[in-house]
């Protein structure tokens, strides 16, 4: 009896050990559909704030948000969909203080304003996907194939408007995606371009102040940001040549996004 009983206890032992290493093997697994939002922890001490609360899903991906590396550095990116009168003035300042930046424009704004997509690029700055119709990518799911046509007809409209091959920078509307996002852009050459600094500038029916906008851009900036404005909005229109004064004065240097690419050598 006890030679049989003691087989049995281990037998049994051997099979619970077994469905619980298999359970836990079953739920570490992560679902390439989770859906994330891009976002950040900003500090006041000028350092590079941590992102996506820790999660690392984006590594092994192409992906951009910033140099954290200490130098001085701004990589300066606007989001538009539209134009309400605020496009005009700020290219202006770009070009009257010589700053490259990235402007990540939707199919609405290629359509309804060409002239300011084409000015963009004629005067130097780097003009990217922001997809055709700014949906949320993250539900086009298992739909490869609708996916990327958010991606190809951009690049087919910028092309014909300014006969230049397209960047193959994109930035996701929302900052929603998933890891099925990133395996997409990473099959088809795009790069995610994120953000290391954004604000509350894009409602246009509660635009910040002047003075709550500079003091809250310039608390939070740091060294390697990919600062994230919105150039629809009338009180970045109205602060951004302080703004780049200030943070030149503060010893720092603006930088187009290609730099920050050639020093991620994976991109």
């Amino acid at each position: 009896m006890i030679y049989i009983k003691r087989p049995l206890i281990w037998f049994s032992s051997f099979i619970l050990a077994a469905s619980a290493a298999f359970t836990v093997f079953v739920f570490s697994v992560r679902s390439p559909d989770k859906v994330y939002e891009w976002c950040v922890s900003p500090n006041e001490e000028h350092l590079f704030p941590a992102v996506l609360d820790g999660d690392t899903v984006y590594k092994g991906y192409d992906v951009l948000y910033g140099a954290d590396e200490g130098e001085k550095v701004i990589y300066l990116t606007f989001d538009a969909g539209y134009d309400k009168g605020t496009h005009e003035a700020i290219l202006n300042v770009l070009r009257r203080l010589d700053v490259p930046a990235a402007f990540f424009f939707d199919g609405n704004m290629l359509r309804r304003f060409p002239d300011i997509v084409e000015r963009a690029y004629r005067d130097g700055h780097l003009v990217c996907n922001h997809t055709w119709n700014h949906p949320d990518m993250t539900a086009y799911g298992e739909d490869k194939e609708g996916y990327l046509s958010q991606l190809t007809k951009w690049d087919e409209l910028y092309e014909s408007l300014t006969g230049a091959a397209a960047n193959k920078l994109m930035r996701f509307p929302m900052g929603r995606f998933s890891e099925r996002c990133l395996q997409y852009n990473k099959e088809a050459g795009y790069t995610a371009v994120f953000w290391s600094f954004a604000y509350y500038d894009y409602d246009e029916e509660a635009q910040p102040s002047r003075d709550e906008a500079i003091e809250k851009i310039m608390a939070r900036i740091h060294p390697g940001a990919v600062m994230l404005l919105h150039s629809t909005s009338k009180t970045n229109a109205l602060i951004l040549e302080d703004v780049i004064e200030r943070i030149r004065a503060e010893g720092y240097r603006f930088a187009p996004l290609s730099e920050l690419i050639m020093e991620n050598p994976s991109h």
